[in-house]
């Protein structure tokens, strides 16, 4: 994988993946921040989102004086994204149960867009679970909700979206993630992760990491790899 610059009218992060063809991954870091007690605390749209080039990268930042500063750092290696995502407390009251969301867009990875068909699933125990998909309509479209059928147990919150050719396998996960979802339609195509950040103090930092990959092979193939790269973090959250 490889950056390339970010573009509007929602700006994203663009990443360009050669194999199995040449597909584009938009990241939309900063999409929301909320907590349990003050409800939303950040949402990128109308937000004076920054861009920094770093080595192999993009830096998205976000920032209201006096209330909360957000970013996200996306590093691209051989076969994928890792994430850095915190938010701090510039307020002076206590947060409790901050969450953020992360979008990945699939609109141009043309294989492993799930509207045409395909199953997406996530890890159960010693098994997998495909994600129910509830249509509902959007201005006109309708769109492909995906939702976790709740009297199933998610092992890890791995969401894993097979090539409509069943050659390789996209992942996406934040280990300390609480949901996990995802939408298609003609005019988007994402999946989602849900980062549990937990409680911040006034003037904290919270911090989760993410990944974003693609793998030659099975379901139990990208799972693998998740639990490799989850096995060298020295920290997921806080």
């Amino acid at each position: 994988m490889k950056p390339i610059k970010y573009w509007y009218p929602v700006k994203t992060a663009k990443f360009m993946v050669k194999e199995p063809d040449t597909h584009f991954i938009s990241i939309w870091p900063l999409e929301e921040v909320k907590c349990r007690n003050h409800g939303r605390i950040l949402h990128s749209h109308g937000a004076d989102v920054r861009i920094r080039n770093v080595p192999n990268g993009v830096v998205f930042s976000s920032e209201i004086p006096r209330k909360v500063r957000a970013q996200t750092r996306m590093v691209a290696k051989e076969n994928r994204i890792d994430i850095l995502h915190s938010v701090s407390n510039l307020s002076g009251q206590a947060w409790k149960g901050v969450r953020s969301i992360i979008c990945v867009q699939l609109a141009e990875a043309p294989r492993f867009r799930y509207r045409s068909g395909q199953e997406v699933f996530y890890p159960g125990e010693g098994t997998f679970h495909s994600f129910n998909k509830e249509y509902v309509p959007v201005r006109r479209w309708y769109c492909r909700f995906l939702k976790m059928d709740p009297r199933k147990t998610m092992a890890h919150p791995l969401i894993m979206v097979p090539d409509c050719r069943g050659q390789y396998v996209m992942g996406h996960a934040f280990p300390c993630a609480l949901d996990i979802d995802g939408n298609g339609s003609h005019a988007m195509h994402c999946i989602h992760s849900t980062p549990s950040l937990g409680d911040i103090a006034p003037g904290a930092t919270a911090k989760a990491r993410g990944v974003v990959f693609v793998v030659k092979g099975t379901l139990q193939d990208a799972l693998a790899y998740y639990l490799d790269w989850k096995s060298h973090l020295k920290g997921l959250c806080r």
